[in-house]
């Protein structure tokens, strides 16, 4: 079970009022998330004190995840970095997915 803050019922809400929001765009049957969901977790619980909202949005909720216009999410799981409600910029990991490339990555774009 992920207990990051799942977004998908705000997204735009919290885009708009936040300066950073860092978004895992997922999918529940997709192996790769499943896979990724416990750094996922272990990256929000060591930022949750931080100026950057962590986040999840279920694109299976979400119907315009790959609007190409909006977000262009092309598979799962995709990680965007918002600043100011605009997509900032998209971090592509390589394997293995973990807490602390997700950290090193996000240090770099600040």
């Amino acid at each position: 079970v992920l207990f990051v803050q799942d977004i998908s019922n705000n997204l735009e809400e919290v885009l708009a009022t936040n300066q950073y929001v860092f978004v895992q765009f997922s999918v529940p049957w997709c192996a790769f998330t499943q896979i990724a969901e416990e750094e996922w977790e272990n990256f929000y619980n060591a930022n949750n004190d931080s100026d950057v909202v962590i986040a999840n949005v279920n694109c299976d909720i979400i119907k315009d995840c790959q609007n190409k216009d909006k977000y262009d999410i092309k598979g799962f799981p995709s990680y965007i970095l918002f600043k100011d409600g605009n997509k900032n910029a998209e971090f592509k990991p390589t394997y293995p997915r973990q807490q602390q490339i997700f950290q090193e990555w996000l240090n770099r774009q600040m």
